[in-house]
């Protein structure tokens, strides 16, 4: 190959100047690579190891007649701390004037903290029936009879059971891990932390 017809304008076909430097550029850029490889390695390892929470949802109403702040008291249980408790007042669909009360908590840990609370056989019971209750979003869906958690007895309500708490929370899930099985996962993290006694009363919510 030439330029313009002079022959010095061929590409030369042998650089030992160049050797040394190709060399180390090719070295370093292998050491670069093995350390993103092994960093991106560890950070998977550390994300698989570790069985958390993005959140929790604790949700009830009441009518304008009944003490919201008796459920409010029973969620600030649920959740963990009364802060984390709003209570809006709005309308029912026919009118009448009602309470939300809302527990939320994000951090990963005092999420996980709070669904230990509703005991361990309650959490068995949700493991054995996740292909109904956990979705493609992987959020773990169920609620709470009211009358019964009131009551002290900490019960998972039958579908279309009504005066419930219901509770939603969101489960980490990274590529390449089963969402099934890392649900099945903090569920038993929760069980742990029961059987630990990791958290204050299990089975004794707030007195009415």
């Amino acid at each position: 190959m030439s330029c313009g017809g002079y022959p010095t304008c061929r590409f030369a076909t042998y650089l030992p100047y160049l050797k040394g430097t190709l060399q180390s550029i090719t070295i370093a850029r292998l050491a670069t690579e093995a350390e993103n490889f092994f960093r991106q390695a560890h950070v998977l390892v550390v994300y698989r190891s570790v069985v958390s929470l993005h959140h929790i949802t604790w949700r009830a109403t009441v009518g304008a007649v009944e003490d919201e702040t008796l459920l409010a008291d029973a969620i600030a249980w649920l959740v963990g701390d009364p802060e984390l408790i709003d209570i809006e007042q709005t309308s029912s669909y026919h009118g009448s004037q009602i309470h939300m009360v809302t527990g939320v908590s994000k951090k990963k840990q005092q999420s996980l903290k709070s669904l230990s609370r509703i005991g361990v056989h309650n959490l068995e019971k949700l493991s054995s029936e996740l292909e109904q209750r956990f979705d493609e979003n992987n959020t773990l869906h169920f609620r709470l009879d009211i009358h019964s958690f009131i009551d002290g007895e900490v019960v998972i309500a039958a579908p279309g059971q009504q005066s419930t708490i219901k509770c939603q929370t969101k489960v980490e899930v990274y590529p390449g891990q089963d969402p099934m099985e890392q649900c099945k996962m903090a569920l038993q993290e929760a069980m742990k932390k029961v059987e630990n006694n990791d958290i204050e009363s299990i089975l004794q919510p707030p007195e009415n």
